[in-house]
């Protein structure tokens, strides 16, 4: 942990100067009213090499490169004379973030006649309650209840009908029932709110359960992973001890009960949709679960640039964030750990463009609304920054009229610049439809209704109309590999001219409403339309580059995955998935929904023109909904 960042420590002071002497030069001194000057490629080159450097440790949480990262955003902030937000004193909003980093020697798991081994043999979830438990064991099915199936009908699933576990420990299957194609019968798209681990802990937790033992169903769902245990902590842990258990102890348990095999229960489950659940009797076990944990204080950065006249009091935020990887670990596509992850792409260009509209919109015409610049920390690990922003906001959230992100925009391709929100109210289309005609930039609409892996998500949730730019993917995404050399700093001024002209134009209306759109498609990943609950995962890095094409192109696969193994390489265009035609990002995410985790299966691609075909094997998704 650490406290507040001092911003006048000697180690910043010759940025905050150089700052300060760029602010000031830029300013304009005569009495002709100011206009929008074009951004600097050099300040931008300037502050992604500082941000990208080796020296910042891949910015990664608990490093002494995110500390220096935030103290030189705001030297910069502070050097371009602007302030806190309204009514705050520092540049910094503190929240705390909880890590796992593995199981403590104390946690154990066994009955009367053996005991297992934590990682080899079971794993304690990172949502588990850290205590001791005993108890007989009860087999509650997929432990659910629900009240509609996947179509909307009333039903009355209750795994825990007629059962007490006060003082009992529960027993379940992962995921929820499935019919005889392998979907589950509770939603039409993945898995629903019933299988996430943290509700069915909950829901044991209130019938009484002491401990909640999951277990990988034999059928249906690939081949058995133990879960490992995620970075994450997370902000609802459960009441009760979690624990992932290998199928061969579940069965162990029910052979000492006499009571059938794991594969008999869940067929009879899936196949009538009717619970079965049942005392395991004679059967007790006991265990404890003990986490290594790390507790650090991160930090979001913002400033605050305030308008006069009657739209003063509303504000439109510009974020980015800053943080990365550091060495790798959770999130890192290389193939090897330890080796510093700049992200000078993701998300140093952001950073830097951050900075530059700060300067740029600071020195030029008086805006209506006031403008908030956040820059987030926590991105990487689950959008924790803008969530705390949006949870705790220094300004009342409803008058925030609209937010503009920038994620990956170091990198642009083509001359296209991906555009994300445009949906979100009724304006953007035309206003970007504008600044377009007189952009050497072309827009690209993609994540219309805004719901995108990055900061503005967290916005709309809160329907505020959003923006988001991004450049695209490409392959040396979340490796160490993405440097500031790969920086495309003339189209990233660019992007950052654009951004000047749409909140310039953003600052004078009055039909910022926010509108809802559906969701469409998957939105959950930049790398892999497949992280959601459910389905098989190929592995592959789609390219969001606009291009147009019948297919899904890529711009490189994941390390030992499905994709990378049948020799997939960067500028392949996936035309077909087995017998399934592939024509958008949402036919592959609808193949390998419907794909057989474990199952081979022919893919069809282009490659300089020639159609090649290749065999690959989906690999089960490594995650349990929690």
């Amino acid at each position: 942990m650490r406290g507040t960042p001092s911003i006048l420590s000697s180690r910043f002071l010759s940025v905050c100067l150089l700052a300060a002497i760029l602010s000031a030069g830029c300013r304009s001194q005569s009495t002709a009213p100011a206009q929008l000057q074009p951004a600097s490629t050099e300040l931008i080159r300037r502050s992604i090499e500082y941000l990208a450097s080796d020296d910042m440790e891949g910015r990664g949480p608990g490093t002494a490169g995110l500390d220096a990262a935030s103290n030189y955003i705001a030297a910069y902030f502070k050097a371009l004379g602007l302030q806190p937000p309204p009514g705050q004193i520092s540049y910094f909003q503190p929240f705390h973030y909880i890590t796992v980093n593995g199981v403590d020697p104390k946690t154990n798991l066994k009955t009367a006649d053996k005991s297992w081994k934590p990682t080899d043999d079971f794993n304690p979830l990172a949502i588990s309650a850290e205590k001791d438990f005993q108890g007989p064991i009860t087999f509650v099915g997929y432990g659910i209840t629900a009240d509609k199936d996947k179509d909307g009908k009333p039903i009355n699933y209750n795994d825990y009908a007629g059962f007490d576990l006060h003082g009992k420990v529960a027993l379940a299957l992962r995921f929820e029932p499935v019919d005889s194609s392998g979907k589950s019968r509770l939603s039409p798209d993945g898995w629903s709110d019933h299988a996430a681990l943290v509700e069915k802990a909950k829901l044991a937790a209130e019938h009484g359960a002491t401990a909640l033992l999951i277990v990988h169903p034999p059928t249906a769902h690939g081949p058995e992973m133990l879960a490992s245990i995620s970075r994450r902590f997370g902000e609802r842990p459960a009441p009760i001890p979690v624990i992932h258990i290998k199928q061969y102890i579940a069965e162990h348990l029910l052979k000492s009960a006499g009571a059938g095999d794991l594969q008999t229960h869940q067929a009879s489950i899936d196949n009538t949709f009717t619970p079965k659940s049942f005392a395991l009797n004679n059967v007790t076990i006991s265990g404890g679960v003990a986490l290594n944990r790390s507790n650090f204080e991160l930090n979001n950065v913002q400033a605050f640039l305030p308008a006069k006249g009657k739209r003063a009091r509303e504000f439109i935020v510009i974020g980015a964030h800053y943080d990365h990887l550091g060495r790798g670990g959770q999130g890192s596509l290389a193939q090897y750990s330890g080796q510093i992850h700049h992200g000078a792409d993701d998300n140093a260009s952001g950073t830097a463009a951050l900075m530059e509209l700060a300067r740029l919109l600071s020195a030029g015409p008086p805006l209506q609304r006031s403008i908030l610049f956040i820059a987030f920390s926590g991105e990487e690990e689950g959008l924790l920054g803008s969530q705390h922003w949006v949870a705790e906001p220094p300004i009342p959230l409803k008058q925030v009229v609209a937010m503009l992100n920038m994620d990956m925009v170091g990198r642009v391709k083509n001359n296209a610049l991906l555009v994300g929100g445009t949906g979100t109210a009724a304006p953007f289309d035309d206003i970007l439809q504008h600044i377009d005609e007189q952009s050497p930039l072309e827009f690209k609409s993609t994540w219309r209704n805004g719901i995108a892996p990055s900061d503005n998500t967290s916005f709309v949730a809160r329907e505020i109309p959003v923006l988001f730019f991004f450049s695209g993917t490409h392959a040396d995404y979340h490796r160490p590999t993405d440097t500031a050399d790969k920086i495309n700093y003339t189209s990233e001024a660019e992007v950052i001219n654009v951004a000047a002209k749409v909140i310039t134009e953003l600052s004078s209306r009055d039909d910022l409403q926010f509108t809802k759109v559906p969701t469409t498609g998957p939105t959950t990943s930049i790398t892999d339309p497949t992280l959601r609950s459910g389905g098989a995962s190929l592995g592959v890095i789609p390219d969001y580059s606009g291009d147009e094409v019948k297919g899904v192109k890529i711009t490189g696969t994941t390390p030992n995955s499905a994709a990378a193994k049948a020799g997939l390489q960067p500028n392949d265009i996936l035309i077909q998935f087995d017998t399934k035609r592939i024509e958008t990002l949402y036919d592959l995410t609808d193949a390998l929904n419907a794909a057989t985790p474990g199952k081979t299966i022919k893919l069809q691609i282009l490659r300089n023109g020639q159609t090649l075909t290749v065999e690959a094997t989906p690999t089960v998704r490594n995650r349990i909904p929690q």
